[in-house]
């Protein structure tokens, strides 16, 4: 577990109780030490640019710094690798609480404590957001699982309508449907395919009545299976392939290990990349490696507004809450509850959201 880099905080202990005025204090001994506040750069929660002044924004940087005047602390922060890893710290003792984009889990509450969610939020698609090759389009038209699905499913109805139809005109009609299996399924399943398409060569057609009403049963039917069958291929977008998480199934998916969006695609019919870093999963979506980042809405829609070659799409699933995370005990968390829950009610937590985060298109 390595500390990339240290951050003072840019405020000191609040000292003066002013009349009047709200200040979440725990006992005075355990208010006293600055704080070790673990994070990671996680834009735009954490924005960390070691050249600018101040070094480290974002957010939840924000959030914290108004929870800390409220609580009169000083503090300084330690950015680590990955969530796991500050989590770790704090886990360890190693940081008195961790603040990033750390979603809320029943696995993580097994060794720490979270305070009342402060964002929520949910899961989102990041692709490329780029003119397709025509040829690659129209192979992924053609071999699309909707595609195969809806052709699967006109066939299956045809063989259906041809073997009722052979079996009755067989006898009486064996000039146009022969009796032998083969020929005789063969003709028929020629007349069922040109009558669902509306082709209607006119070669064949069945003379006897219950061939007939066969035939028109077929005829109404087919109206509905081929009305399927285009809705179906005209669904499957041209462009990624991707519009929602449904879109996913077979497709090539990055996300970051070890987090909620890693979780839920390990549930689904996708072949998942794990990566240390959220940035490599967009490294390798560049690359043509993974077809899709699936990661939570506002860090992909934070990174989608600064690179317009990328996109996010469809609509928001999985949804979680952030918060922040405590050692189990903390003397922090009430007074951090009740400042989080004030910043609410007065609307600076809606001040944050609007500052901070992209909208969704």
């Amino acid at each position: 577990m390595l500390k990339r880099r240290i951050f003072p905080s840019l405020k000191w202990t609040v000292s003066v109780l002013v009349a009047g005025t709200y200040l979440a204090i725990a006992p005075t001994a355990a208010f006293a030490q600055r704080l070790k506040v673990a994070t990671k750069a996680l834009p735009p929660f954490v924005i960390v640019e070691p050249q600018a002044t101040p070094p480290i924004t974002g957010y939840s940087i924000d959030l914290w710094d108004k929870i800390a005047d409220r609580l009169g602390v000083d503090y300084e922060f330690i950015e680590y690798d990955t969530v796991q890893e500050a989590l770790d710290a704090v886990a360890k003792g190693e940081a008195n609480l961790a603040i990033a984009g750390i979603t809320i889990t029943a696995e993580r509450e097994k060794a720490l404590d979270f305070s009342f969610g402060f964002y929520e939020t949910g899961l989102q698609i990041l692709v490329l957001d780029e003119a397709e090759n025509p040829l690659f389009s129209f192979i992924f038209y053609a071999f699309s699982w909707e595609t195969v699905r809806a052709i699967a499913i006109l066939f299956g109805m045809a063989m259906v309508s041809a073997h009722l139809v052979w079996f009755f005109e067989r006898h009486d009609n064996p000039d146009m449907f022969p009796q032998t299996y083969r020929e005789g399924i063969w003709e028929a399943l020629w007349w069922s395919l040109v009558t669902a398409t509306t082709v209607g060569y006119g070669d064949k057609a069945p003379k006897g009545v219950v061939g007939r009403l066969i035939a028109i049963s077929w005829m109404l039917g087919a109206i509905f299976v081929v009305t399927y069958f285009v809705a179906q291929i005209t669904a499957n977008r041209l462009e990624s392939g991707i519009s929602g998480p449904e879109d996913l199934r077979s497709k090539r998916v990055g996300a970051v290990a070890n987090t909620t969006s890693a979780a839920y695609l390990r549930r689904e019919p996708v072949k998942l990349i794990e990566y240390q870093k959220i940035e490599d999963t967009y490294e390798d979506l560049r690359q043509h490696q993974i077809q899709a980042v699936v990661g939570d809405a506002p860090l992909l829609l934070y990174y989608a507004s600064q690179n317009p070659d990328l996109r996010v799409v469809g609509r928001l699933f999985e949804k979680q809450q952030y918060g922040i995370a405590f050692p189990e005990g903390s003397p922090y968390r009430e007074s951090v509850n009740r400042i989080i829950l004030e910043l609410k009610e007065n609307e600076e937590i809606s001040e944050l959201d609007a500052k901070w985060v992209p909208a969704s298109e």
